[in-house]
């Protein structure tokens, strides 16, 4: 393994806290949740033998780190406060965006476990490959539980009366 653990923690250190706080709902827990992640990379490094890319060996790590976080404080389902990062690189500045953003992490949160992990990797722009690896599930699925979510997140737009055609 030619890479550092620095490096490597360094390199995935965002995506591994908007996991976490997705999982958390909370800065603070997810601060400490990703402690416990950097803990898990640098104890298994040793036995990461290159089979997968670094990124999706991270996200594995991370999403079954926060697993076991969850069973083990047995959390409930909460908002999650992480995906605006993951998806805007520039700041929200109107109100309506703001009020979307938080409708979306509404629905989010209000997904299965599974689903919603398909969803929080595929915003953090992970290919359906990545995500199968990371899941375990295979390419077909995810493709097809990806498309499912759009059109569910879709339509509770629409309820809300919040979606917008861009043809419009």
């Amino acid at each position: 393994m030619s890479e550092s653990i620095q490096h490597i923690i360094e390199t995935h250190r965002d995506k591994i806290f908007k996991t976490c706080l997705g999982y958390t709902g909370n800065v603070e827990q997810a601060k400490d949740l990703a402690q416990e992640v950097c803990i898990n990379l640098w104890r298994g490094l040793e036995k990461f033998k290159g089979e997968a890319q670094i990124a999706t060996w991270v996200y594995r790590i991370t999403v079954n780190t926060c697993l076991m976080y969850r069973r083990k404080k047995r959390l409930p389902t909460v908002q999650i406060k992480a995906i605006q990062e993951a998806q805007m690189d520039t700041e929200m500045d109107t109100s309506n965006q703001q009020q979307d953003l938080q409708l979306l992490q509404k629905f989010i949160a209000q997904l299965p476990e599974k689903e919603r992990i398909i969803i929080i990797l595929y915003l953090e722009n992970l290919s359906y490959d990545a995500i199968a690896e990371v899941t375990g599930l295979t390419n077909n699925y995810i493709g097809v539980k990806i498309n499912r979510i759009k059109k569910l997140l879709t339509r509770k737009f629409k309820e809300h009366g919040r979606f917008k055609n861009n043809l419009e």
